[in-house]
């Protein structure tokens, strides 16, 4: 049946020709299944001129112990060794299957960080970790583990009847439409809520596919940039996805967000960050690196500069970020490099964003992103050192006052803002505090409720420079410019 979708799809859609495109670079290293059934498997490196066709896994690692990890990653002691060759049964069930399951596809290599990418050499895994985004936007197909919580646990339950040789599936009659959507509802919980679609990891795998074979606890299930099938010849099509609008995650992301226009492709952006900061993580200082390639991806897309989840073209859309209510965030100690305050990717814990992608909101004239030179600048986004430049205010005659998870801001005895500040130990007087402002709302016909949405800053230990230490918004008229081009770092 798998055969036959992806079939359906090579011969009426575009999705299997994006990932030969231009752009299409072969990743690293693959491993060649083609002798699996032998039990024989090999370490392939592409040379620059080849572009096979290979899958990849998404999956869980699972707890495992060291012992374990020595036992089936590649890790610069056994990489030439895997080179040459290695066998099946060296690997944990999930790998088995996904050998198998690529096999049976007719598909030549597959790729699995774990075995691909050197574990314990930090180059290697700083550079291949980077390349992620593209290793799954040009696969021929992602196999997605739903239903394994580990390495170990494997994902057919003991059957390949699923991936079937057969080319052409038999048209059945559409069923009760009230039913195909519950079916589908249940699906979509059923993945959303599996490990699996827990770790942060595998947000941009999923996102950046082009087309993903889905195993679940009772059903096989299809996505392609034209729609959803299920093994019970259940499909939704992508053109009303849920009955509503066009599904803008299918496998045209994110070539899709070319010709939206900038409300619709901010809202986007940020659901898609928002969702990404509320999930899990082994590594906190993964944070940056596990969105990488969704990030680059999202940047072509618009054509534009991006930092640290942060978009020169929707600059202060961007930066209006805030820790979501009832969350508790922290800093990440990166340890040899550090991140712009301003940056959501600087803290662990989930955001939400304030309402600047609206009508009537005109940004600050004086903002922009300001990259520090640097000759040895690394590929490695966190490498490269960044700073907000633009005009900092005081507060007039504000106080605060705790109310909910966030602050008040009082003036005259009048509710006159909302503040929410990015971790719990910042300190709440507003007098050593200073804003920047963002963007203005306008209320046509009512400027009195005309508001200026800032980020709340301080001064660093050199009076200089300031930092981030929350966002929210106030009146206008309680705030007054005091000096201009300053840098927030």
């Amino acid at each position: 049946m798998i055969r036959a979708w992806l079939q359906v799809c090579d011969d009426s859609h575009d999705c299997s020709t994006k990932y030969r495109s231009s752009a299409a670079q072969s990743p690293t290293r693959l491993i060649d299944v083609r002798f699996s059934g032998h039990d024989k498997l090999k370490l392939h490196c592409p040379t620059s001129q080849e572009l096979p066709k290979y899958a990849t896994l998404s999956h869980c690692w699972g707890k495992a112990t060291s012992k374990d990890n020595r036992s089936f990653c590649t890790k610069s002691q056994n990489y030439a060794s895997r080179t040459r060759g290695f066998t099946v049964t060296e690997l944990p069930q999930t790998f088995r299957d996904a050998i198998k399951v690529t096999v049976e596809l007719g598909i030549p290599y597959l790729w699995i960080d774990s075995l691909c990418i050197i574990q314990d050499n930090s180059n290697d895994w700083e550079q291949e970790s980077g390349r992620m985004g593209s290793v799954y936007q040009h696969a021929f197909c992602t196999i997605a583990a739903t239903s394994a919580t580990s390495s170990y646990d494997g994902f057919l339950l003991g059957s390949s009847s699923r991936v079937s040789k057969r080319q052409v599936v038999p048209r059945r009659r559409s069923r009760d439409a009230s039913s195909k959507d519950s079916f589908f509802a249940a699906i979509d919980r059923e993945i959303s809520n599996s490990p699996l679609h827990k770790r942060a990891w595998v947000f941009q795998e999923v996102i950046l596919s082009r087309r993903l074979i889905y195993f679940g606890i009772d059903h096989v299930y299809f996505e392609c940039g034209k729609g959803h099938h299920a093994d019970n010849f259940m499909s939704r099509s992508n053109e009303m996805y849920h009955g509503e609008k066009h599904d803008p995650f299918d496998g045209n992301f994110p070539e899709n967000m070319f010709g939206v226009g900038p409300w619709y492709a901010i809202m986007i952006i940020r659901y898609l960050y928002q969702q990404y900061s509320r999930l899990e993580l082994t590594y906190n200082t993964d944070r940056c690196v596990a969105i990488a390639g969704l990030e680059a991806a999202i940047a072509r897309s618009r054509n534009c500069k991006s930092v640290y989840g942060i978009l020169d073209q929707f600059l202060y859309q961007s930066l209006s970020w805030r820790r979501s209510d009832g969350c508790s965030m922290r800093p990440i100690d990166y340890k040899s490099v550090q991140l712009p305050s301003w940056s959501w990717m600087a803290y662990e814990g989930s955001i939400d964003y304030m309402e600047t992608a609206s009508d009537n909101v005109t940004p600050a004239i004086n903002l922009r992103l300001e990259e520090e030179p640097n000759p040895n600048i690394s590929h490695f986004p966190t490498h490269r050192k960044h700073a907000l430049v633009a005009d900092v205010g005081v507060f007039l005659k504000c106080t605060l006052e705790r109310v909910g998870p966030g602050w008040t801001i009082c003036a005259t005895g009048l509710d006159v803002g909302r503040i929410w500040y990015d971790t719990d130990d910042s300190n709440h007087d507003l007098l050593s505090k200073r804003c920047v402002v963002l963007a203005r709302k306008t209320f046509p016909e009512k400027s009195y409720l005309d508001k200026f949405y800032l980020l709340v800053v301080e001064r660093t230990q050199n009076a200089v420079e300031y930092t981030r230490v929350g966002a929210g918004w106030i009146k206008c008229g309680h705030v007054k410019r005091e000096k201009q081009n300053v840098r927030i770092i």
